[in-house]
């Protein structure tokens, strides 16, 4: 089985401002050609009406052998008005 660390941002733009997300997960190769991530998100920024938000939480991916993602990020975030 291989494994890789990774770190990934991603950018969510919208009308009244941008969050800005940071990644970290490992991600394993299973059987099949399936892989698995599981990792933690947390905002690392945010603009407009995000500028005060602040929020984490878990990060689990499925990518299938058929290009197929299925994805669930839970936690929390505070300093939305």
């Amino acid at each position: 089985m291989k494994v890789l660390n990774a770190v990934r941002g991603l950018t969510l733009n919208g009308q009244d401002g941008t969050l800005q997300l940071v990644q970290r997960y490992d991600e394993s190769e299973m059987q099949n050609g399936v892989r698995v991530q599981l990792g933690a998100w947390r905002i690392a920024k945010g603009t407009g009406a995000y500028a005060d938000v602040k929020g984490g939480g878990r990060y689990v991916a499925v990518k299938t052998s058929n290009g197929r993602t299925f994805v669930r990020q839970e936690g929390w975030v505070t300093g939305l008005s």
